[in-house]
């Protein structure tokens, strides 16, 4: 079924080539208005929807694909400082340990920023540790230090002090 577009009808493999080369382009750091004016196209959101259409095709979620999108970026730029870094440019060091890090942040690999969630995650951890700490020594016989509610540590709030 041929799709008309900019007075032009396009087929669906076209279409599709269409996509992936605006993607591509898009990937390599182009924008929008760029594309557009390379393709002589004036529609901006048009070239929006069909990277978007493109990504929904091939079943890849867009905050995913955008992912996937930075991190290649960043690779390409990683790429063209290394070697400078690696013959001591200290310029190109700084910009490539930047990079590694933006790009841990970007997967997720930065664990020097607890976000809430993880820092609630540690929370549970270490109360599971102390409470596996004091079953353990229940079990030899010790005598187990008290929870902090059974020792008065913890009062609920707005208790009035007696």
């Amino acid at each position: 079924m041929p799709v008309s577009q900019d007075k032009v009808t396009w087929t669906r493999l076209e279409v599709d080539e269409r996509r992936k080369r605006w993607l591509e382009k898009k990937i390599g750091g182009m924008s929008y208005p760029a594309i557009a004016a390379e393709e002589g196209m004036h529609n901006l959101r048009a070239i929006q929807k069909q990277v978007k259409k493109y990504l929904e095709r091939y079943h890849t979620p867009t905050a995913e694909a955008w992912r996937a999108i930075q991190a290649a970026r960043l690779e390409k730029l990683i790429e063209v400082h290394w070697p400078k870094a690696l013959e001591g440019d200290k310029d190109a060091t700084a910009t490539v340990l930047k990079l590694i890090e933006r790009e841990c942040r970007l997967m997720g690999l930065d664990l020097t920023q607890e976000t809430p969630l993880v820092q609630q995650i540690n929370q549970i951890l270490i109360s599971y540790q102390q409470s596996q700490d004091w079953r353990l020594q229940a079990e030899e016989g010790e005598e187990a230090p008290a929870l902090p509610a059974e020792s008065g540590d913890m009062e609920p709030k707005g208790a009035d002090a007696d």
